[in-house]
């Protein structure tokens, strides 16, 4: 157990054999010297060294793979692929969303909506999730739609990081026999 501690030679709080500093700003790389008294008041030998590299906060990176822009699938149909996601300081969480394509024909109310796919932590710098996308599950009714996933960081009020948008074509039943009906003609 300690009996002191110092930290740039200013007194820190000891509870048993655990130091707990004061709140440090990192706004510039700085070198900290950590030294310590035991209950035998044995000191340190040489102080503890802690360096701190300040290194500003890189937006987090997001991407999808096994994933085909302009897909065609049925609505009941569940889609699988895979997220990759980075941040240099932990993902916070990765999601897809989703938007119709508006039309005023075919898609006048277009659907929009998100999905939490994966939380992470802070001392996840890369996650490699397995990501599902139904329209059934969803509630989405058919109707083309775009397709992107997002990644979140640690960073307060930093926004989303977004993949490039994939389009999927979700098609009941009926028009996907006759999308099929249709590329056969054309093969």
């Amino acid at each position: 157990d300690l009996a002191v501690a110092t930290l740039n030679d200013r007194p820190q709080q000891v509870e048993g054999a655990r130091v707990t500093t004061e709140r440090i700003a990192v706004e510039t790389s700085s070198e900290y010297r950590l030294m310590w008294r035991d209950r035998f008041q044995l000191d340190a030998r040489e102080p503890q060294v802690v360096r701190i590299e300040a290194e500003n906060d890189g937006a987090p990176t997001i991407g999808f793979n096994q994933l085909k822009n302009n897909q065609v699938i049925l609505s009941t149909e569940v889609l699988a692929f895979e997220l990759q996601a980075g941040d240099d300081f932990g993902v916070k969480r990765v999601g897809l969303e989703w938007e119709g394509i508006s039309d005023p024909v075919h898609n006048p109310q277009p659907s929009r909506g998100e999905k939490t796919v994966a939380a992470g932590a802070p001392d996840s710098e890369t996650m490699t999730v397995g990501g599902t996308f139904s329209a059934a599950r969803e509630r989405v009714r058919p109707q083309s739609l775009r397709l992107r996933a997002f990644a979140e960081d640690y960073l307060p009020d930093r926004e989303r990081a977004y993949s490039p948008y994939f389009v999927l074509h979700v098609l009941t039943p009926a028009e996907h026999l006759k999308w099929l009906t249709d590329q056969l003609a054309k093969w």
